[in-house]
């Protein structure tokens, strides 16, 4: 939803009462300018406005919103969350609105850009996916701005108990986080989620809500090993019931060291042996300002623009956005 949606909204409806809808929305003294033209509804104002235009009759366009993409994969330490955040501001740098969403716990994402476990805002994530109602908030008030054109919804510890929540759901839980997120699909070009570890009910949340899925992994046995159980649960029946349209953007190789042969090697099994996906042209060489730059709490961008790290990383965007 848009600006103009909205206005092409009321212009079909002119008995709504703007003074009410302003009021349940909590936009007061807003609506009748922007009908007037005099002022546009901001991110922040749509995102309160959906659920409440909703619930008066309006209906999507036909035209698709956000491309919502999980980084995934079960095994640690394969730059799955360095890739997360810095794909997502290398997108906001070609010019796209993005969300990036904090699904792990850990947090590891929400402190790479410095929203800390003791800094953390008084809304996050979990309150967003709860059902706790004296608890659950608008996903609008747990999204925060990290820069123009790049937001962020984080998360600390505190969503590790939500997951006995969405498991207790059952279909309303693998569900979860797609329906939270509806809203936030009519605002942004790109949502990234930085999913955990595991192939638990948290990243079972993010295959339901998401179109694609990046595959990071380091050209090596150990992560190698463990791509087909990963295959296999994004493409599971059970979330096929809730996405039946998602699909794999493509493998990304992280932490590549090409003077190791044994990373040639596994790079040439990987692409071969998983042909039937795409691989990505860019991979993710080694750099030391990756690290360093999370350890700052900034995206490798800020930290260093023309560092390798950098240069991968746009690289890699330019691939996800030309498709």
């Amino acid at each position: 939803m848009n600006n103009s949606d909205v206005i092409s909204f009321f212009k079909k409806n002119p008995a709504l009462s703007l003074k009410k809808i302003e009021e349940e929305a909590g936009i007061p003294n807003y609506l009748s300018k922007v009908l007037k033209g005099t002022v546009s509804l901001n991110e922040t104002n749509l995102l309160k406005l959906h659920p409440i235009l909703v619930k008066y009759g309006y209906k999507e366009s036909a035209v698709s919103g956000a491309k919502v993409i999980a980084i995934a994969n079960h095994k640690g330490g394969v730059a799955k969350t360095t890739t997360s955040v810095n794909l997502a501001k290398a997108l906001q740098l070609l010019g796209k609105q993005v969300l990036l969403v904090d699904l792990d716990p850990q947090g590891n994402a929400s402190q790479a850009l410095n929203f800390l476990d003791d800094e953390m805002p008084e809304h996050h994530l979990a309150h967003a996916l709860t059902f706790e109602s004296e608890k659950n908030k608008n996903i609008v008030d747990c999204i925060y701005q990290v820069e123009e054109n790049l937001d962020i919804c984080p998360t600390d510890l505190s969503l590790s108990p939500i997951t006995n929540e969405l498991i207790n759901k059952r279909a309303k839980g693998y569900d979860r986080l797609n329906k939270v997120l509806y809203p936030a699909k009519r605002i942004y070009d790109y949502i990234i989620i930085d999913t955990p570890p595991n192939l638990d009910i948290l990243t079972a949340n993010a295959i339901c809500a998401c179109t694609s899925v990046v595959v990071t992994v380091q050209p090596e046995y150990s992560a190698y090993r463990g791509l087909n159980d990963l295959f296999e649960f994004v493409f599971d029946e059970d979330w096929q019931y809730f996405n039946k349209n998602i699909s794999i953007e493509g493998i990304v190789y992280t932490l590549v060291d090409q003077r190791k042969k044994i990373h040639q090697e596994y790079m040439q099994v990987i692409r071969e042996e998983f042909a039937r996906y795409r691989v990505f042209d860019t991979f993710i060489r080694s750099n030391v300002a990756l690290p360093e730059a999370t350890n700052a709490g900034l995206d490798i961008f800020t930290y260093n623009k023309n560092s390798n790290g950098a240069i991968d990383y746009m690289a890699l965007a330019k691939e996800v956005d030309n498709g």
